[in-house]
């Protein structure tokens, strides 16, 4: 019936306007899908506080919302693991093994700019290649980190407000970073607006 469609249209663009109006968590999945998936310039975001702890609290993926769970959290029921990293620190020396805790390595990054081991995110490394502890978003002072791999990168973007916005993409797959910031930061700008003040 197309009145029905219609009244459900405006109910989820009031809640999108209003998103403490949102009753179910999940619909922040498909809000992440709205502003990074579908535009077509991730195949993973997320989104995340940064209190006294980082955690996650939404996320797509290309497929679905559990694909997004998959690229953004390490999969271990402690968020902790042990992972052999070659030439650590430049100086020769072959491997060590060291602990990864992603949620403590991005609070860190998001504080002080620096990820000595990488930036860990669903148990892919990055490596931490610019980052603005002081980035305008929207009429407020956020961060910006961006990660770097073979093929891929992240941008992280946190509001003003403590709201982390988490979005991946792959040069495969026909994404570019300068697109991928852009929608990162567009997104994190619209959180951080009066309409939503995330």
């Amino acid at each position: 019936n197309a009145g029905g469609v219609a009244q459900a249209a405006s109910t989820k663009a009031e809640s999108l306007r209003h998103p403490t109006r949102i009753s179910d968590m999940s619909e922040w999945d498909g809000i992440v899908r709205e502003w990074l998936i579908d535009v077509g310039h991730a195949f993973a975001g997320g989104l995340g506080t940064n209190g006294d702890a980082f955690s996650y609290w939404a996320a797509h993926g290309t497929g679905s919302v559990d694909e997004g769970w998959t690229y953004l959290l390490p999969g271990e029921d402690s968020g902790v693991y042990q992972q052999t990293i070659v030439d650590p620190n430049g100086d020769g020396e072959a491997t060590t093994v060291v602990e990864i805790n992603e949620a403590q390595i991005m609070k860190d990054a998001l504080t002080t700019g620096k990820a000595p081991v990488g930036l860990w995110i669903g148990k892919q490394k990055y490596s931490l290649v610019r980052f603005d502890l002081e980035q305008e978003v929207g009429d407020g002072v956020g961060k910006w980190l961006f990660g770097s791999a073979p093929k891929q990168g992240v941008n992280i973007v946190q509001t003003p407000n403590g709201t982390v916005v988490v979005s991946k993409y792959s040069e495969d797959a026909g994404h570019t970073s300068g697109n991928n910031k852009t929608a990162t930061m567009a997104f994190a700008e619209y959180l951080a607006g009066p309409d939503v003040g995330y």
